[in-house]
């Protein structure tokens, strides 16, 4: 005999419910700070000396205070130059200031670039010290034959 063969019924896959996917509660805003209230520190029954009470008051300080002078010996000493000579020929002016600027010495002309035919001035420094520029014409003499003269310096 032959037999029926039926498959047999295969279990149905179960559909479980998933729960929806919520979306991200947003973060709780920080609330606002209430405003601090500022502590006033009460005024000093007597004022000290030199003490300003008000914006008037600074005003009338700074208009009455004197200014403070410069110091008198930064004053009285100005600022020096070593003027070497002046000389109508670019290429002495190029070539003495070439030599100095070697020998370490700060050395520019006037006008700033040599013009020929015109008269070019050549210097050193501009220094606070007269001395100490009137220290350097014996070296400066024995290296370019020029004595030069320290005079007074207007930029």
């Amino acid at each position: 005999p032959q037999q029926n063969a039926q498959p047999k019924p295969q279990p149905k896959p179960e559909v479980v419910a998933k729960k929806p996917v919520e979306a991200p509660k947003p973060a709780p805003k920080p609330t606002p700070a209430k405003p601090v209230e500022v502590a006033k520190a009460p005024a000093p029954a007597k004022p000290q000396a030199g003490q300003i009470k008000s914006l008037d008051d600074l005003i009338e300080s700074k208009m009455t205070q004197p200014t403070i002078p410069a110091p008198a010996a930064a004053a009285a000493q100005g600022s020096w130059i070593l003027q070497l000579g002046a000389f109508k020929n670019v290429d002495s002016v190029n070539a003495l200031v070439s030599k100095l600027r070697a020998a370490g010495y700060s050395a520019h002309t006037s006008p700033r670039t040599p013009v020929q035919g015109q008269l070019n001035r050549v210097f050193i420094g501009p220094d606070v010290s007269k001395a100490k520029l009137q220290g350097m014409q014996g070296r400066i003499s024995q290296m370019t034959g020029l004595s030069g003269s320290v005079v007074s310096y207007n930029p």
